[in-house]
């Protein structure tokens, strides 16, 4: 099955750290869509759907390190 949501380059923040993040998340959301539209069990969408909430938070854990450490710099 043909994947839908595909990373693109004109993406790119520039900060490699969130960029891999960011293609991660890109397919994992992936897997979620192909595995919805082959009509895979709820308890395994359910499993998916859990595994990129974890990795949501981690990203914006690493998002908002970066801000601190930004604005840490700053002052």
């Amino acid at each position: 099955m043909e994947k839908q949501i595909i990373w693109e380059d004109r993406l790119e923040t520039g900060i490699a750290e969130i960029d891999n993040q960011h293609k991660v998340l890109f397919e994992l959301a992936s897997d979620l869509d192909i595995a919805a539209r082959k009509g895979v069990e709820a308890k395994d969408i359910g499993t998916l759907f859990s595994v990129i909430e974890n990795y949501a938070f981690l990203h914006f854990e690493t998002e908002e390190k970066l801000i601190r450490d930004d604005i840490e710099y700053l002052e």
